[in-house]
């Protein structure tokens, strides 16, 4: 099982991320440093750590500048941090904590969609990828039908 996704390659496989209207990320940092004082035992650890896990999915998604880009883009992450010190930020936080169950039951989750779709994945991503040349051919194409139907009606008369 991968340990990582990129937010980019989460966008290559149809998965659409959306930002949360109510949290906040200094509530975050506050929940994940609290739930990692108060997890004094094994068990608490690994059952309560859903802000964490949060953070470590998070963490996760952004493994290049242009994945903070693409992030940003969606409002998934706002704040007055370049792109670049978002992800310095993220990575040096993902140090500090781990992901726990949440986290683990994400990344099943991932993988088993990527087993189940696997073709529609890979239609989606060469779409994704080539979206540009697409659209340019289809209206060259458009253009070139235009030009024959022209040409077709001034032979018929």
């Amino acid at each position: 099982m991968s340990k990582t996704v990129s937010a980019i390659e989460l966008a290559e496989i149809g998965v659409k991320l959306t930002a949360s209207k109510t949290t906040r990320s200094c509530w975050l940092l506050n929940l994940a440093a609290f739930e990692l004082c108060t997890g004094t035992t094994s068990r608490n650890q690994t059952e309560n750590q859903a802000v964490c896990s949060y953070l470590a999915v998070f963490a996760m998604l952004m493994d290049r500048e242009d994945d903070v880009h693409k992030l940003r883009s969606k409002r998934l992450v706002q704040g007055e941090l370049t792109n670049k010190e978002t992800l310095d930020f993220f990575k040096s936080l993902i140090k500090r904590i781990s992901g726990g169950p949440l986290y683990i039951h994400i990344m099943e989750e991932i993988k088993d969609y990527k087993l189940k779709r696997w073709m529609w994945i890979k239609v989606h991503a060469f779409v994704y990828n080539n979206y540009k040349t697409i659209a340019a051919l289809l209206s060259i194409v458009g253009v070139l039908v235009g030009m024959f139907k022209a040409l077709f009606s001034i032979k018929q008369h």
